[in-house]
């Protein structure tokens, strides 16, 4: 095994050599002295990579992160406050749309008489047999599709 034993001196060189000054006799122990000579060459690798890091992509103050922390949390309370609304709406739109179907199975046959009734002379003449169950459908599916189309665009 290896034994490693650091330059007593080691402190001092590095913080000669961070800050630039020494001079000759900083050159002339980094020449005798492998550790220390390491540890200055690993000190200047690390500073200039922390010094690029720095410049790339500055850490944001507290301040700045306290704000960001505070306006994600207000997102995220309005987004569960908002959620029961948002329910509400699509349970509605399923009501209305079952609403319709109930209303035009149980009123379609009057209405469907009511609408012969008006038209005497257009009922007796030979026609197509129109069912009132095709139009009651054409109704609820149009109903449905604007109801879910205005729901998801209101929840958006």
């Amino acid at each position: 095994m290896n034994e490693f034993s650091p330059c007593p001196h080691q402190d001092e060189v590095l913080a000669a050599a961070a800050s630039h000054a020494g001079g000759e006799s900083l050159a002339s122990h980094l020449e005798q002295c492998a550790s220390c000579a390491d540890a200055v060459l690993v000190q200047t690798f690390l500073g200039a990579g922390a010094a690029a890091l720095a410049a790339a992509a500055p850490v944001p103050g507290p301040e700045a992160l306290l704000r960001r922390s505070a306006r994600r949390d207000r997102e995220r309370a309005l987004a569960r406050s908002q959620l029961p609304i948002r329910i509400a709406g699509r349970v509605a739109v399923v009501a209305g749309a079952a609403g319709t179907v109930v209303a035009g199975v149980r009123l379609g046959p009057a209405a469907w008489s009511w609408l012969e009734s008006l038209a005497p002379a257009a009922a007796s003449q030979p026609s197509a047999p129109a069912s009132p169950l095709l139009a009651v459908g054409a109704l609820v599916l149009s109903a449905l599709v604007v109801g879910i189309f205005t729901s998801w665009q209101a929840a958006e």
